[in-house]
């Protein structure tokens, strides 16, 4: 019982840092590619825990063979999209505060 809970709440948390990310993507400057793509990435991170946890969830819910079958798949495509994703993010921090530093001087 109290590991639903804990699973929703790690989907409602994963959602939420999604859309903030997602945001924060979209209001990034075009100039700054390196950040957009940075930021594209942690939000696929988040995208893949909230598939991952939702495919576990539904495990626990609904003990049935084709829940095992559908689950299953949604916790492999959770896992690979999360760590897929967390190394484009690792490669591209990186890169984010040189581009900030180029990005200002062009300003100036």
């Amino acid at each position: 019982m109290y590991f639903n809970f804990i699973c929703v709440f790690i989907i409602v948390v994963a959602l939420m840092f999604y859309l903030y990310n997602k945001t924060k993507q979209l209001r990034t400057p075009a100039a700054l590619e390196i950040r957009h793509k940075w930021y594209k990435a942690k939000a696929n991170v988040c995208l893949g825990i909230f598939i991952l946890t939702f495919g576990v969830n539904q495990l626990v819910l609904f003990p049935d063979w084709v829940t095992y079958i559908v689950g299953g798949i949604f916790i492999a495509l959770g896992a690979l999209v999360a760590y897929e994703n967390r190394k484009r993010a690792k490669h591209y921090s990186a890169f984010v505060a040189e581009e900030r530093q180029l990005y200002e001087q062009a300003q100036s």
